[in-house]
């Protein structure tokens, strides 16, 4: 079977489905009406029983082929996700985004937009279209009283359609801006979450004791706004549509003959007095085609910068930072070593610059000096198996098991539970369970360590993690700890971080700032900050 036909077969599934939940919910309208009126001058004789099981088999249709539908769709959007984030990841191999918020947006939001193009809005979309389309048909074949009413009210509904297209198409890209711009600075605010008391302003009310606010803490209001409105938007279009399918019902009534006196007549008032329930999730679709769009537009334009790419670099011996520094980056100079086995705490305060020298340690950014691994220089570039596990996690919309294996690497499902339970993240099996937007969310600690847990799994040459204890209770860090112990037995890692719990002993330690008594009292050997380089001691 070709990819082509295994992407394509069940979204065409998902249409027939969604097209005959539609038609059998329509038919029950259609024949429970006609019943009834038939019903009022049935002659003696009259066979009951063949319209009530006809109804009762359409609606046991309807809830069949309903349930069918979101089964068979949404295994399809699971499928089509995957494929359409492994797009993105391809794009992203060996380069980076010039905006991190941006290229989480392509992630979370606009991978799951053009993913869900099939049961979003083609199928209801279709499903309304062709149902409209039949009614009208059927209507003037067979000569329904009423049925030229009915292709006025598929003329309005289309008009009425045109004219919701063209708001949400605005609405739209409103909504895209405000959700980037609220990641950024989400992504920001977070990125400094170490100084944040230093942002707090006491908040007193009378007759309460003092409470500390933050300043300058990001606010959603803006992006709930703006959803709200393209809600609004999908919600007056139904409304005009029901207004116009009301008033063409009274115009019809008012417009009285003889035609109108048999039980066939009262299909067409029916169909029109239900229009709101049958043909209104077409405007609601209407939107998610424009957010598609957008989506699909932001994903073609996502611009990206190539790292130069090295083989992945085990070593037997160490990693020698000489006069190692970031450019453009306020950051030491550093000539420093890391052992093959072991942790390696790079401590300092926040803006002393771990992150950066994290980042320059792997080739993530370019850096003046050299890295050397077993007495060979390496160029600059991006190191193939050396792993950078950053201070903000990205956690993916999608279950356990794709956020811990996304680049399909055929990481086991042992090994993914075992090393869950090593951080405490039992709550989050099985592994199927989803996470993120429209599944079960997380805590700033739980991303943290599901992130680790997947930089972990990927078997790496060289770990750097940046904060991996920020956030976190005792027992959690301890979990963490110990886990990158175990680890360090046959990878080397590198720790940055300002909070140095208990149980993170006997380790190297390279120091930005001057070393706490606590903390070197922790550590087997100290690298400290010299006259603007850390060197030996």
């Amino acid at each position: 079977m070709t990819h082509r036909n295994r992407t394509e077969k069940p979204a065409i599934l998902t249409l027939l489905l969604a097209i005959l939940h539609g038609a059998a919910g329509l038919s029950i309208l259609v024949i429970s009406s006609w019943f009834i009126a038939i019903s009022a001058i049935a002659p003696l004789g009259f066979n009951y029983v063949i319209p009530a099981v006809v109804i009762r088999a359409l609606a046991l249709l309807r809830i069949a082929s309903g349930y069918a539908s979101m089964w068979v769709g949404h295994n399809d959007l699971l499928y089509r996700i995957s494929g359409v984030r492994l797009l993105v990841f391809s794009q992203l191999t060996n380069a980076h985004s010039g905006s991190h918020a941006y290229s989480t947006e392509a992630l979370a939001h606009h991978t799951e937009e053009v993913a869900s193009m099939w049961i979003a809005w083609i199928a209801p979309l279709s499903s309304v279209l062709i149902l409209f389309v039949s009614v009208c048909v059927g209507a003037s074949t067979f000569g329904l009283p009423g049925a030229p009413i009915l292709w006025v009210g598929f003329v309005g509904w289309l008009f009425i359609m045109s004219w919701q297209g063209v708001r949400s198409l605005k609405g739209a890209g409103h909504y895209a801006a405000s959700t980037t711009h609220f990641r950024e600075q989400t992504t920001a605010f977070f990125d400094t979450s170490a100084i944040w008391h230093l942002k707090k302003t006491d908040s007193i009310t009378s007759g309460q004791s003092p409470r500390y606010q933050l300043k300058n803490v990001p606010s959603a209001k803006q992006v709930w706004r703006d959803n709200l409105t393209q809600q609004a938007s999908a919600h007056s279009a139904a409304w005009v549509f029901q207004g116009v399918a009301y008033c063409l019902l009274i115009g019809g009534l008012l417009a009285t003959s003889s035609v109108f006196y048999t039980p066939l007549a009262i299909v067409v008032p029916m169909v029109l007095l239900a229009s709101p329930d049958w043909a209104s999730s077409a405007f609601h679709a209407v939107t998610r085609v424009s957010q598609w769009q957008h989506s699909r537009n932001a994903l073609n334009t996502l611009s990206t910068v190539p790292y130069d790419n090295l083989n992945n670099v085990g070593f037997n011996q160490q990693l020698q930072c000489e006069h190692l520094k970031p450019l453009e980056r306020r950051s030491a100079s550093v000539s420093a070593v890391v052992q093959r086995q072991g942790i390696t705490l790079l401590q300092g305060a926040s803006g002393s610059g771990k992150s950066s020298l994290l980042q320059a340690i792997v080739g993530l950014i370019p850096s003046t000096g050299r890295r050397i691994v077993d007495g060979v220089p390496i160029s600059q570039g991006l190191i193939e198996g050396w792993r950078y596990v950053e201070q903000s996690p990205t956690v993916l919309s999608a279950t356990i098991k794709q956020n811990l294996d996304p680049a399909g690497l055929g990481v086991t499902e042992q090994k993914m539970d075992e090393c869950l339970r090593a951080l405490g993240l039992d709550s989050l099996l099985p592994l199927e369970t989803w996470v993120g937007k429209a599944g079960r969310h997380l805590s700033g600690g739980e991303s943290k360590r599901l992130v680790l847990a997947r930089a972990i799994l990927s078997s790496p040459s060289l770990l750097c993690v940046d904060e991996p204890f920020e956030g976190l209770d005792a027992e959690s860090q301890q979990r963490v700890c110990t886990l990158l112990k175990r680890v360090s037995a046959t990878t080397p890692i590198v720790v940055a971080s300002h909070v140095v719990p208990a149980a993170l002993c006997r380790v190297d330690c390279i120091s930005l700032d001057p070393v706490p008594q606590a903390v070197r009292q922790q550590c087997t050997k100290v690298q400290a900050l010299s006259r603007g380089q850390v060197e030996k001691r």
